[in-house]
C-alpha cells in the first residue's frame, strides 16, 4: 500500500501543483507508517478542484488511532515520536509509540510504560507534560505529550563552537553565548534536582536530550531509561513520591552487569553495570559530561565504537579540559564545577542536581557581576588613551610656549608674552584634565574590583597604571612616590610584572681598545652624599648583557698603557644600558686615552645618554629629557687668575698690549690684574676682593672668555673652547639626573655658597671644597663661580637633533648661557640644572670660565 499510496500522492501533487513542503510531510508520514507497520487509516481522498484556480480543496489524512499524523519527528531505541493533531481539542501534540517488534516483549513494554508514568508524575516546567496513555489498534502502547518547538543543546553547541575561536567565545546567529547556554544548562540541572527529590534518576543525559525551546523553555527529554530509586527529600510529602509499576515488580529490575545509556556521558559505575550504585550522583556525572562538551565542543570520550568508549570510561578520567588547545578561554570556575561533577567516585561529586544547580547559579551570579565589571573596565580603557593624549598635548604646549618666549627679555612688554602665557595656561589645563581622567579611570577599575574582586582585566589595567607611575617617579628620583606606586603595583600584579618588580636590568659595555678591566662601584648614600662603593670586578670588555640590580653605578675602566676612565651608568628596571648612539646598530665603544693623552687636570666625559633638566627647583631648568652627548674633555677646575695672566703676557709679548688691556678683568673700572716688571700679576691692594693666582678668574665678559679659549687652543694645538650647555650639565650631573654633583642633598660645607663661611661670602681658591666633585671628577660646579658657555641662550634649550646634542659654533649677538653655582648663591642656584642668561658684554664678580674640547670617537 505504501508504495502505491506514495506514488498516488506524488502524482496528485504534480497534477495540481501542490506545495512541495506539504508533499514532503505526506511522504514522511507514509514512510513512517510503512516502517513501523502501524495501523494507519488513509481516508478516501475528497478532492474538489475549483474551476477558477484549480487549487486543492481537501487532502488525504493519515491517522494514528484517533490522531491525525503530521509526520515523524524523532526515533529512539524503543519508540518513535510523531507530530499529531488531536481533532477533538484541535491541538498539535507529540505522540510516542513503542516500536512494533518490541510490543510483545514484557520488559520493554514495562520500561516504556514506566517512562510514561514517570514523565506524567514529574510535574515540572522542565519536563514535557504527558496527556494520554493508550493502546493502538496494532497492539502498540503509546502516550501523547505536549509538543515543544526548539533545538537540542547538541545543535546549539555545534554552532557556538563554530562561532568561537581559540581567543574568545563567540555568539551564534540567534544570540547564543556561553553564558546564555550555562543559564539554560542550570535550569536543566534544576529539573533534575526536582526529579532527584522525587526519587527519579534519568540515566541517559546528553546534549541531544536537552531541548531549548523557541520561547525560553528548557526541557529534559527521553526518560526512557529513568529509574525510580525512592524519595530523597525527607521534607517532601510522601504522596509526591514517584511510583511506577516496573519499580514495584522486582522481576523487571535491571540486572547487574547489563549496561544501558550513552557511553560517552555515563559514569564509571554505570559503564560497569553496577546498578546498585546508581543514584542522583549518576545524573550529576552525566551533567558534568554535558558541561564538558559545552566548554570544549567535544564529548569527554571518543572512539570508533561504543565498546571502545565504554572501555575508556572504565579505565580512567577523560583528557583534562585545560589541555584542549583549540578551546576559547575556559572560565576557571566552570572547569572546577565540571571536574567535581565528573569525579570518578560518586561520593566526590555533587550529591544531586540541586547542589550542581546552586554551584552554577553562583558562577552565573559572578559572571553577571563580571560582565558589569568589564563594562567599567571598558570605560576606564576609554579614558586612559584620552589622558595620555592630553599629556602629550600639554608637553607640546609647553614646548611651544618656550619657543614663543625665544628672544623675549624680562623687561619686554607683557604684550609680547601673552601668546606664551596662553600656551602655558593650556599646558596646565591639559595636564590637570589628564590627571582627572586617569583618576576617573582608576575609580572605574576599583568599581570593577568591587563587583569582581578577582577580575584579571581590572588588576592588569591598574598594574600598568601603577607601573608607569612608579617608573616615572624613579626617573624623577623621587623614592617616596616610587615606593608608594610600587606598593600599589604589587597589590594588583598577577605575575605579568614579576621581572619589573625584581628590579633588575642589563649592562653592555664595549671599549676601544677592548680587554679593559671594568670595576663596578655602586653609588650609596653616606652622610647624605652619594659615594661610589666598590662592588666587584665585572671582568674584561666587551661585556654583554650583564644582569645588575637597578640603581646608579660608576664603572672604572683600567688597561695597561692607558688612562683610567670613569663611566657612570644608570640601570633601570627591565632596562638595558648599552651606550648605543641614536641610529647605531651596535654599542658605542668607550675610547681609552693612552698614557699622557689626558692632562692631570682634565676629565674625560665619555659618549652616552644622560638625564637633562627635569628639576623643578632649579631656576630656568629645562624640561626633563634623555640626551645623547658626544665624548669630550673638560677642565677639572675653572681657569685661574694665574693662567689668565699667562694669556695677558702672551698678548703683550705679541705686541697686543691694547688688546690685553681691553680683556683684563675689571671691578668698578679697576683691573684685577696689573702689569709689573715681570709681567701681569694679581692685584693685592683692593680690600673688596682677594685676588690670588689660584682663584678662578672672574669679572670677564663672554668675549674675553672666548678669546682665552682661542689662545689656549692655538698654544696647545688642541681644539679647546668653552663648553656647551648640555656638555656642562652632563659633566656636573653624570647620567642619573641627580640635582647636585655630589648627590640628592645639599649642605653648605660641601660647596662654596652663601652660608659656607662664618664671615661674609667670598670667592675662594679652586679645590677648596673637594666634596664639590661630579661623577667624572670635575670640581667646583655647585659653588664658587659660574661658567660662561659657548651657546647663545635659548628659552627652549640648546639645539638637539634626533636626541643628539648639537655642538656647533654660534657666532653673533644675543644673550649667552651660563651654568653653575657661585659663592653668593642659595640652594636653588647650586643645583646643576640651573640655567642663567647674560649679555655677552656683562662682567660679574661671580662669573668665570672653564675649558672643554671634543674627544674623538674611535
Amino acid at each position: 500500500m505504501a508504495m502505491k499510496d506514495e506514488a498516488w500522492i506524488l502524482e496528485l501533487a504534480e497534477r495540481h501543483q501542490l506545495d512541495p513542503k506539504l508533499v514532503l510531510e505526506l511522504r514522511s508520514a507514509v514512510q513512517a507508517a510503512r516502517v513501523t507497520n502501524a495501523t494507519v487509516n488513509l481516508s478516501e481522498p475528497t478532492v474538489d478542484l475549483s474551476e477558477e484556480d484549480g487549487s486543492l480543496r481537501s487532502q488525504p489524512t493519515l491517522r494514528i488511532g484517533r490522531y491525525e499524523q503530521l509526520g515523524l519527528i524523532g526515533e529512539g531505541g524503543m519508540g518513535e515520536v510523531f507530530q499529531v493533531r488531536d481533532p477533538e481539542l484541535s491541538r498539535v501534540m507529540a505522540l510516542k509509540a513503542l516500536r512494533q517488534h518490541l510490543a510483545s516483549k514484557a520488559g520493554q513494554a514495562a520500561r516504556f510504560r514506566e517512562e510514561a508514568q514517570i514523565t506524567a508524575q514529574l510535574r515540572h516546567p522542565g519536563v514535557v507534560a504527558v496527556h494520554e496513555f493508550g493502546l493502538l489498534e496494532d497492539g502498540r502502547i503509546y502516550f501523547t505529550m505536549e509538543e515543544v518547538q526548539g533545538r537540542t543543546l547538541a545543535d546549539i553547541l555545534k554552532e557556538l563552537h563554530g562561532a568561537s575561536d581559540s581567543r574568545a567565545w563567540g555568539t551564534t546567529q540567534d544570540g547564543w553565548t556561553l553564558r546564555k547556554v550555562i543559564e539554560a544548562f542550570r535550569r536543566a540541572c534544576e529539573t533534575l534536582a526536582y526529579a532527584h527529590a522525587r526519587g527519579v534518576v534519568h540515566r541517559d543525559l546528553k546534549p541531544s536530550n536537552l531541548m531549548l525551546g523557541d520561547y525560553g523553555e528548557v526541557l529534559v527529554l527521553d526518560w526512557g531509561l529513568a529509574k525510580v530509586t525512592g524519595r530523597s527529600d525527607a521534607a517532601l510529602d510522601p504522596s509526591e513520591e514517584v511510583i511506577s509499576e516496573r519499580s514495584q515488580d522486582h522481576s523487571l529490575r535491571t540486572r547487574v552487569g547489563k549496561v544501558f545509556g550513552t557511553p560517552a556521558y555515563m559514569p564509571p559505575e554505570q559503564a560497569r553495570g553496577e546498578w546498585d550504585r546508581v543514584g542522583s550522583t549518576t545524573d550529576v556525572y552525566a551533567l558534568g559530561a554535558v558541561l564538558y562538551k559545552v566548554l570544549c565542543g567535544r564529548s569527554p570520550y571518543r572512539a570508533r565504537s561504543a565498546h571502545s568508549v565504554l572501555d575508556q570510561v572504565r579505565q580512567g578520567p577523560p583528557r583534562p579540559l585545560t589541555q584542549h588547545r583549540r578551546c576559547p578561554p575556559l572560565p576557571k570556575g566552570l572547569v572546577q564545577i565540571c571536574e567535581r561533577a565528573m569525579a570518578r567516585e560518586p561520593r566526590d561529586r555533587y550529591p544531586d542536581g540541586k547542589a550542581l544547580a546552586k554551584a552554577l547559579e553562583a558562577w552565573l551570579d559572578g559572571s553577571m557581576k563580571r560582565q558589569q565589571a568589564l563594562v567599567r573596565v571598558a570605560e576606564a580603557q576609554g579614558l586612559l588613551p584620552r589622558s595620555r593624549a592630553l599629556r602629550e598635548e600639554a608637553q607640546q604646549a609647553r614646548e611651544a610656549a618656550l619657543q614663543a618666549l625665544e628672544g623675549v627679555r624680562g623687561h619686554d612688554p607683557v604684550t609680547r608674552k601673552h601668546a606664551a602665557w596662553a600656551l602655558q595656561d593650556r599646558a596646565e589645563e591639559a595636564e590637570a584634565q589628564a590627571a582627572l581622567l586617569q583618576l576617573d579611570a582608576r575609580r572605574a577599575l576599583h568599581d570593577a574590583l568591587n563587583l569582581d574582586p578577582q577580575l584579571p582585566e581590572a588588576h592588569e589595567a591598574l598594574a600598568r597604571i601603577y607601573k608607569a607611575s612608579q617608573l616615572q617617579a624613579e626617573r624623577e628620583r623621587d623614592p617616596l612616590r616610587a615606593s608608594q606606586w610600587e606598593r600599589l603595583l604589587r597589590d594588583h600584579d598577577r605575575g605579568e610584572h614579576a621581572d619589573f618588580l625584581r628590579g633588575r636590568g642589563h649592562l653592555t659595555l664595549h671599549s676601544e681598545p677592548s680587554g679593559a678591566e671594568a670595576v663596578l662601584y655602586r653609588y650609596v648614600e653616606q652622610g647624605r652624599r652619594l659615594r661610589p662603593e666598590r662592588v666587584r670586578s665585572l671582568g674584561q670588555t666587551p661585556l654583554e648583557r650583564l644582569e645588575l640590580p637597578m640603581g646608579d653605578y660608576l664603572v672604572v675602566l683600567h688597561k695597561e698603557g692607558h688612562e683610567s676612565v670613569r663611566y657612570p651608568v644608570s640601570i633601570e628596571r627591565e632596562g638595558h644600558w648599552d651606550g648605543r648612539r641614536p641610529g647605531w646598530d651596535v654599542p658605542t665603544p668607550i675610547r681609552l686615552p693612552q698614557k699622557g693623552e689626558l692632562g692631570r687636570d682634565e676629565c674625560l666625559v665619555s659618549a652616552g645618554w644622560f638625564t637633562s633638566g627635569g628639576d623643578p627647583l632649579a631656576p630656568s631648568a629645562l624640561p626633563r629629557s634623555e640626551v645623547w652627548v658626544e665624548p669630550f674633555i673638560i677642565a677639572k677646575h675653572p681657569v685661574t687668575n694665574g693662567q689668565f695672566c699667562e694669556f695677558m703676557n702672551a698678548l703683550a709679548e705679541a705686541g697686543q698690549e691694547q688688546r690685553a688691556q681691553e680683556l683684563l678683568p675689571r671691578f668698578e673700572g679697576f683691573p684685577l690684574l696689573v702689569k709689573g716688571p715681570d709681567g701681569f700679576v694679581c692685584r693685592s691692594d683692593m680690600e673688596a676682593l682677594i685676588v690670588r693666582p689660584d682663584y678662578p678668574v672672574v669679572l670677564l665678559d663672554w668675549h674675553a672668555a672666548q678669546a682665552y679659549a682661542e689662545w689656549w687652543a692655538e698654544r696647545t694645538g688642541l681644539p679647546w673652547r668653552l663648553p656647551f650647555e648640555l656638555e656642562w650639565e652632563k659633566a656636573a650631573r653624570g647620567v642619573d639626573g641627580r640635582p647636585f654633583p655630589f648627590g640628592r642633598h645639599l649642605d653648605p660645607t660641601w660647596c662654596n655658597m652663601r652660608e659656607s663661611l662664618p664671615q661674609r661670602p667670598m670667592l675662594l681658591e679652586c679645590g677648596r671644597f673637594p666634596a664639590d666633585e661630579s661623577p667624572y671628577g670635575v670640581q667646583g660646579m655647585a659653588g664658587n663661580s659660574m661658567d660662561w658657555c659657548a651657546d647663545r641662550f635659548r628659552e627652549i634649550g640648546p639645539r638637539v637633533l634626533d636626541g643628539v646634542a648639537l655642538v656647533e659654533p654660534q657666532p653673533g649677538t644675543g644673550p649667552r648661557a651660563l651654568r653653575g653655582g657661585h659663592f653668593y648663591g642659595v640652594g636653588e642656584i647650586t643645583r646643576a640644572a640651573h640655567r642663567y642668561r647674560l649679555d655677552p658684554s656683562y662682567r660679574g664678580i661671580m662669573i668665570s670660565l672653564r675649558l672643554a674640547r671634543p674627544w674623538p670617537q674611535p
